[in-house]
Parts: C-alpha cells; structure tokens; sequence
C-alpha cells in the first residue's frame, strides 16, 4: 500500500473551515502540525546549544546548523528561508552575537542546500556527511570572521575548531534521528 503524501494539496485545501467534514478538519489539523515539526524540533535544540558547562573549553555542537542542513537538503518545503532566518535570530539571541549574524548564514545556508535537494537525494550518507563537512566549515569561517570583525578580537578560533569538529561528529546521530521524525511522524 503505497503511502499518502501530506504535503500534497488535499481535495479541501480551498474549502471554508464550516465546510470541512470531521475528518477532513482532522487530517487538516494534523498536516499542520507535521508540517510543524521540523520548525519545533529545532527550536528545543537551541537551549541544548548553549547549556552552561562548567568545563572550560567544551563547546556543544551547532545542532540548528544541522536541522537546518537536514531538512534543507531532504525536506525543503519545511524549512523555508524565512524560518532558517528567524532560527539563526534566535541563536544570535541566545549566543548573544551581533542581530542578523546566523540569520543570514542560515538562510544563505537554506537557501543553497534547497537548491541541490534533488541532488542529495539520490546519494549516499557518507556524500551527505561529506557535504556538511563543507557546509558548515564554510559557515563556521564566516561566523568566526564575521564576529572577528565586528565584536573584535574576542573570537577564539579553537572554540570554534571544537565546535565544528563536535558537530561533524554528531550529524549521523541527528540525522538518524531525523529520519525517524519523517518516517513515523511526518509521512504518516
């Protein structure tokens, strides 16, 4: 039995909401909400990108980077630029950069990968990991720049090597985890 597409337009996508039978507000409702979770599950990784530790000269992997990598690159209708720009606003918030710093690279970042999606998807894990390997080496050197240039001096590249290395590392496990959000939560 093959699978129904939740994101293809459904026979009620032009109907009043007082015209919609039960089920059809339903299976409205919950199109909505998958279609959410990309955007939710990003969200909850900011916090977890800047957890107090009390180790000196551990740094937590770019995981907004990655959401954003993976649903660019595997599911662009559900990261579009706009929400990659407001996700890099929140985490100049957060990691209280310059306003418009990692909203801009992440949707330049969107913006090129959604472009290549066809691509990606035909190829094999280790041409993806490969990939993000450049991808975010690229924007790890125009952050580390960047703030260089306008914050000043206080930009320590090892803090960044870390980083870039951790986040490397991770991107198996978050794209496992990934996959399982679009194959029992998103598809179905």
């Amino acid at each position: 039995m093959a699978r129904k597409n939740p994101f293809q337009k459904q026979r009620y996508y032009n109907r009043p909401w007082s015209q919609l039978s039960p089920k059809e507000k339903l299976e409205k409702i919950l199109t909505f909400w998958r279609m959410a979770v990309p955007a939710a599950f990003t969200i909850i990784y900011l916090p977890l990108m800047s957890l107090p530790l009390d180790i000196d000269g551990i740094m937590l992997p770019n995981l907004v980077f990655l959401s954003v990598y993976y649903w660019s690159c595997y599911q662009p209708s559900l990261m579009p630029f706009w929400l990659a720009f407001l996700l890099g606003l929140m985490v100049d918030f957060v990691m209280v950069t310059p306003a418009g710093l990692h909203g801009l690279a992440l949707m330049i970042s969107a913006w090129l990968l959604s472009r290549q999606a066809p691509y990606f998807k035909s190829r094999p894990f280790q041409i993806l990991w490969l990939v993000c390997t450049m991808a975010f080496t690229l924007y790890q050197t125009i952050i580390y720049f960047a703030i260089r240039n306008l914050v000043g001096d206080v930009a320590q590249a090892e803090a960044f090597v870390i980083q870039g290395v951790l986040t490397i590392l991770v991107f198996p496990l978050l794209a496992w985890f990934h996959g399982l959000l679009v194959h029992h939560v998103i598809t179905n």
